[in-house]
């Protein structure tokens, strides 16, 4: 059996900014590593883990990428690092995100008791 993965991008909501007054990633803005926005892909169980570069704040989760057949989000999903104590070095999200299966719309003609397919 195949994976299906699924392919994600993150940008925050709002400016994330540190403790010194700098700004890591501008509100609005693709997270991107050498110029390039970064790209999350699914694992077989349908898990992405990122690399500890989030700072607290608010974020969204754009889908980008899903399996032949499969729905892409429409709408951003929210989620928010937020702090977690100063014993913390890490902290973690989780987010549950469902797909929807695209409905094939065939259409067929039927003309005299024959039927003619005229394509998806």
């Amino acid at each position: 059996m195949q994976v299906q993965v699924f392919e994600f991008k993150i940008r925050p909501t709002e400016d994330i900014v540190t403790g010194d007054n700098t700004v890591r990633f501008p509100a609005g803005e693709f997270l991107q590593q050498d110029g390039e926005d970064l790209v999350w892909t699914t694992d077989e169980e349908g898990r992405f883990l990122t690399d500890p570069i989030l700072y607290i704040g608010k974020y969204e989760l754009i889908e980008v990428g899903a399996p032949k057949g499969v729905v892409l989000l429409e709408d951003p999903i929210p989620f928010e690092i937020e702090y977690a104590g100063q014993a913390l070095e890490i902290t973690s999200s989780t987010l549950d995100v469902e797909n929807f299966f695209a409905r094939d719309q065939y259409l067929w003609a039927k003309r005299a008791g024959s039927s003619y397919w005229l394509g998806r």
